[in-house]
């Protein structure tokens, strides 16, 4: 009590209290200095770089009540702590009192500046100010605690419940979100941009999510914007900046330059981490604690320290759960940002090969088995330091709780590495191999997907679903190999956990009975297997971080090494810059129009090519020969010749995919509209895939394209028209819906040079010829516009619109070019097979009979009366859970194995924690003899290691 507390108790630093307030207190000395004092001199050393860097950038919100409020409650708190400076100066209590009252009314002048520049500057609450409040708040409270039991003065005690309480209305005001009172484009940031300090820590932003998921079926259009620093467009600049910076750094580039793009992440989960190993190691004393606390007699409790053990409980336990989600939190924040840097680097370079250096699913596998693997290794990489804290503080721990026994652990982690390390040289290329046999099975399967209607329509499924089936095969074989090394890190890395135990307590035992000690206490030996627990399990995750680290080496060089492939190198030159030639497009604001150029421009060239030798890949023979031909603007060309003559690599080379071995390629102009036999189209709406995704779209001119291409009935029979997602590569499409939709796009761009290979192949005869009429004809858009178009076709009836006709032989070179007319005369290739002229004109009768005669699109059946489709079944079994996929799972193990797996994994948890119940019935007396207890021992050890062998 006061009457028991001399003024010297409190004047020494303690910390804690001695002789008075039954001694469950700290010294008021101790809790000013460290309480008061270091609190607000961290505020105020933190106050002016922040202050800089805010009144650096814009105004963020808008005038609100919120704001006054904060000055109204800052002011009150200056002024709180102004009255305890002016009452509590002049009789001091410690040496400490007068320094703790001065920097605690500086501080609250720094928390008032603060809550301006933060409410008006910042997109989301202050988290410097969360921490200091939250901090000084709890600190108050202990020393309110403390200046009661002292009897202090009235007016002192008052002014320090004020101050309690406005701390407490202040924290309230600085962590409300300003999502009501944020400017545009702020006022649009996802939540977590805009939570503050408490909503992170807590997840608490999550909740709307939580909420509308409980509801109903998430769809994409619920789930949040995402941050800005893990946009793609962001990611990709500052990983094409990195990656620019480090490309001549050796082995190790594409390491350093993802370091840079990761770094902040990284560098946020330091300190939570930091504090997760301390609040890991603190459980061991509170365990001792708290066993020690109830071995005591009934009466002779201290309810104090009950109570002090529920409060030190309540701290650990709940740091350990902020701190785990804030440092993970980032993790997974590293890991995104990492991924999204490197799959912007993968896919920009894709854009830049030339064609042939790598299979079209090279990339693919990079982005998915390769980059899993990466992302695995980093988040491995991020625990391996602070597995290494955690092991050294472990060990030093059970040397003060064990003695020299503590080296029985450290040798089995030791052993456990090194047989670990080298199970990780045999990890490498065993995973090559694997990572090969999934990019052949996955190139294979998305060939077939993206083809599977024609498919079907041939009766090709079960053929290619053995071949399927056989490569799944081959890649399960190769992966036994590594799975089997996989089985062996994952044994080792349970030996430390099983064996070290069993180590330290059988040595234990020995040692005291050989030498009479006593045996160790319940708490002793609790606590002890805390500490051993605190040293085995990061040994047990550092040695499983171990080989993959090993396997991140190779995933790491095949994306390098892809990424310093050598880029396309256009060889092209340019022509004259002679304006475009024919009709001409000209844009205006609200229109499109097509204007008459002088037909003198029309003789002009669009592309000449010049002894040009062509091989389709650096490793390919060369198949094009000493080729020479020029196509006027405002022209349409038509490339014919038989299969694997090289119409496709001639097209490739005249877009600059393909370099010329020799031999010159001039351009009218470099940029060119390009459709091949097998285009690319994302899962996107037909309007995006044809628009591109923009604002500027120009609705007219969209229109005038999907007529020209055919495709305006199409889209009125799809389920929402033009807004219908096609799927992946097309899946929900026919065929030539998905040729013609690539060359509407193609179209879309308005390039003066157009170049199609075989685009017409999937389409039928009908759709055909009204294409061919509307766009390519003598009447076409093309003609209308002056482009030139240069199109590779086996639809030879449809030579005579050509304006210039170019036939390559089987030998790589031109077998004959010229005018259909010419052509025609000659005794050569396209004579011989054109021997009815009938064919080669269609009679404009015949075209606007299949323009009238073609189908009336029925109107779309609401969604609500079409019953339930495939989509909706799918909602449902997200909703209700599919059993059958777990059955699935099950028949493909066999039951038998299912069955014995699922007795044998409980065999191990039994058999791996029954020794902690042993120990504590040898530590008690129950069980005496040593003998007994180390063959019950060794015998649960052994059957805990042989079951987890037979689970793994």
């Amino acid at each position: 009590m006061a009457s028991d507390c001399l003024p010297a108790n409190d004047n020494v630093f303690g910390p804690v209290v001695q002789g008075c307030r039954s001694g469950f207190d700290f010294t008021l000395m101790f809790e000013q200095t460290i309480l008061s004092i270091g609190p607000a001199a961290l505020l105020l050393l933190s106050t002016p770089p922040r202050l800089a860097s805010l009144l650096r950038t814009t105004r963020k919100t808008i005038s609100t009540q919120i704001r006054i409020l904060k000055i109204v409650a800052a002011m009150l708190l200056a002024g709180v702590q102004l009255g305890l400076l002016i009452t509590w100066a002049p009789s001091p209590s410690t040496p400490a009192t007068l320094p703790s009252l001065i920097l605690s009314f500086l501080s609250a002048l720094a928390v008032l500046l603060m809550s301006v520049a933060e409410h008006t500057r910042a997109v989301r609450p202050s988290s410097l100010l969360s921490i200091y409040l939250l901090a000084s708040l709890a600190f108050d409270v202990v020393q309110a605690r403390t200046l009661y039991l002292r009897n202090e003065r009235g007016i002192i005690l008052g002014l320090f419940t004020a101050n309690i309480g406005i701390k407490f209305v202040m924290i309230l005001l600085e962590s409300r979100s300003k999502r009501g009172y944020l400017r545009t484009p702020y006022n649009f940031y996802p939540p977590e941009a805009i939570s503050g300090l408490f909503s992170r820590s807590f997840f608490w932003w999550l909740n709307p999510i939580l909420t509308t998921g409980f509801r109903k079926l998430l769809t994409l259009d619920d789930l949040f914007r995402p941050d800005n620093n893990l946009l793609s467009k962001k990611l990709q600049e500052t990983a094409k900046t990195n990656w620019g910076k480090y490309l001549s750094s050796g082995r190790f580039a594409l390491l350093y330059a993802m370091f840079q793009c990761v770094r902040w992440p990284l560098a946020l989960m330091i300190f939570p981490r930091l504090c997760l190993v301390g609040f890991n190691y603190a459980q061991p004393f509170l365990i001792s604690s708290a066993i020690a606390y109830v071995s005591q007699p009934t009466g002779s409790q201290d309810e104090n320290d009950g109570y002090g053990l529920i409060g030190a409980a309540g701290i650990i336990y709940l740091g350990i759960a902020i701190s785990t989600t804030s440092y993970q939190h980032q993790i997974y924040r590293a890991t995104t940002a990492f991924r999204g840097s490197m799959v912007s680097l993968i896919y920009a370079k894709t854009l830049q090969l030339q064609a042939g250096v790598y299979d079209e699913y090279t990339a693919l596998t990079l982005m998915s088995t390769d980059l899993d693997r990466l992302t695995l290794s980093l988040q491995a990489v991020c625990e391996i330091w602070a597995r290494l804290i955690e092991m050294a503080i472990g060990i030093w721990l059970l040397e003060r709780q064990l003695g020299w026994i503590c080296v029985a652990p450290v040798i089995i982690v030791a052993a456990s590495v090194y047989f670990s390390s080298r199970v990780s040289l045999l990890m490498g290329p065993r995973q090559r191999e694997w990572v090969v046999a999934i990019q052949r099975r996955v190139g294979m399967t998305s060939s077939m997907l993206g083809s599977m209607k024609s498919v079907k329509m041939m009766g090709l499924s079960d053929h290619l679903f053995e071949i399927l089936q056989g490569q799944r095969i081959r890649e399960i074989d190769f992966s036994k190999k590594f799975r089997h090394m996989g089985l062996w890190r994952l044994l080792l890395s349970f030996i430390p956990t099983i064996l070290a135990p069993l180590a330290c307590f059988i040595i234990f035992a020995i040692e005291a009975t050989v030498n009479g000690s006593g045996r160790l206490t319940a708490g002793e030996t609790f606590s002890s297997l805390a500490i051993i627990s605190l040293v085995t399990s990061p040994a047990s995750d550092f040695l499983q971080s171990l080989p993959q680290i090993g396997m991140a080496t190779g995933c790491l060089d095949r994306v390098q090494n892809f990424l310093l492939a050598e880029p396309r190198q256009d060889d092209r030159l340019d022509l004259s810059s002679t304006s475009p030639s024919g009709a001409s497009a000209v844009e205006t604001e609200n229109e499109f129009e097509l204007r008459h150029i002088p037909t003198s421009v029309l003789t002009s060239p669009a592309v000449v090519v010049h002894s040009v030798f062509v091989r389709p890949s650096a490793t390919s023979p060369i198949v094009l020969n000493d080729i020479n031909f020029e196509v006027n603007r405002g022209s349409l060309a038509m490339i014919v010749g038989t299969v694997g003559s090289g119409k496709s690599t001639l097209l490739k080379s005249l877009i600059g995919e393909l370099k010329c071995e020799r031999g010159t390629i001039q351009v009218g102009k470099r940029i060119m509209a390009y459709c091949s036999q097998s285009s690319w189209l994302p899962n996107a709406t037909v309007r995006q895939i044809v628009c591109g995704i923009s604002e500027n779209e120009d609705a007219e001119w969209y229109q005038t394209v999907i007529r020209a291409c055919a495709f305006d009935q199409d889209i009125l029979e799809l389920p929402d028209h033009d807004e219908t997602l096609i799927g992946s590569r097309g899946v929900t499409l026919s065929g030539g819906q998905k040729q013609r939709l690539a060359l509407a796009r193609a179209v879309y761009s308005r390039c003066s040079i157009n170049i199609f290979d075989d685009v017409l192949s999937a389409i039928d005869a009908k759709t055909e010829i009204l294409i061919v009429d509307r766009l390519f004809g003598k009447q076409g858009l093309f003609k209308k516009m002056g482009s030139t178009v240069i199109l590779a076709t086996h639809a030879i009836r449809h030579l005579h619109i050509s304006d210039h006709i170019i036939v390559l032989g089987t030998d790589g070179n031109i077998f004959e070019q010229g005018s259909f007319d010419q052509l025609r005369s000659r005794d050569g290739f396209i004579n011989k097979i054109i021997r009815q002229p009938d064919i080669l004109q269609t009679k404009a009768q015949e075209i606007t009979t299949i323009a009238t005669s073609s189908k009336i699109p029925q109107p779309v059946m609401p969604k609500a009366l079409r019953g339930p489709t495939a989509n909706d079944n799918n909602d449902l079994t997200r909703r209700i859970g599919d059993l059958s996929v777990y059955k699935y799972y099950i028949s493909s193990i066999g039951w038998k194995i299912a069955l014995v797996n699922g007795v044998t994994s409980v065999v191990y948890v039994l058999s791996a924690n029954f020794p902690q119940l042993w120990l504590t019935w040898y530590a008690d007396g129950t069980v005496s003899s040593l003998a007994l207890f180390i063959a019950i021992y060794v015998a649960a050890t052994v059957v805990s290691l042989g079951t987890i062998a037979m689970v793994l």
